[in-house]
């Protein structure tokens, strides 16, 4: 009879301890700010694995890996400025994710210009001399950045040193982005595509940046 309430007793006890296993914190954290390049996570839960989601301005859906027609659209998007004094740009980048073309500014320190992104029929010209600015492409987004330069005028540095204008190797939609202007802190960028198709602009921090996704055509 010992015996048998002896085993009994273990018995509940490995019961009593398995119940308390899996009860620990994962230890998934997401925050607002994104703080890398990557594709922000559409999933409504986190893992250790998964991005931070951005924080987006005029987006009409949720961030995701991919950009269906319902996650943008064709009409003017802008947004104000961050931080004080003049955002100064020091990368232009150009992804291909899927269903969607990206492009990429990115600004020194937390300061991002004031900024609107419209369709435009063109033609372009160069702010300051009013030279034509060809762009490749049969539809064009221009992007529009005040209190913003690729040079900083209080220490005579160029802080954007890259190309005028980027080719879109590898992409579905994109021809070509081009800068028409940088002229007393007002920056001008033309986005070319294949046509009009869908598109939406996404604020990044830390880095600060600017992103535009542009759909794939239907």
């Amino acid at each position: 009879m010992r015996a048998l309430l002896a085993v009994l007793a273990l018995a509940a006890a490995v019961v009593a301890g398995g119940s308390g296993c899996g009860s620990g914190d994962d230890g998934a954290t997401e925050s607002g700010t994104t703080s890398t390049a990557s594709s922000p996570s559409t999933s409504s839960s986190t893992s250790s694995t998964a991005p931070p989601s951005p924080s987006t301005t005029f987006s009409t859906a949720p961030s995701s890996t991919t950009l269906p027609a319902a996650a943008g659209d064709l009409e003017a998007k802008s947004g104000p400025a961050r931080g004080t004094g003049v955002a100064l740009l020091t990368q232009v980048r150009i992804g291909r994710h899927p269903g969607f073309d990206r492009v990429v500014f990115e600004f020194a320190g937390g300061n991002r210009p004031e900024w609107s992104v419209v369709y435009d029929p063109g033609p372009f010209s160069a702010d300051g001399s009013g030279a034509p600015v060809p762009v490749r492409g049969e539809a064009f987004l221009l992007v529009h950045m005040q209190g913003g330069s690729g040079f900083n005028l209080d220490t005579g540095e160029q802080t954007y040193d890259g190309p005028d204008r980027l080719t879109a190797a590898g992409t579905a939609g994109l021809t070509e982005v081009v800068r028409t202007g940088d002229f007393e802190a007002v920056m001008g960028w033309v986005i070319g595509t294949d046509g009009r198709a869908p598109f939406r602009v996404t604020t990044l921090d830390a880095p600060s940046r600017l992103v535009v996704d542009v759909a794939d055509q239907p």
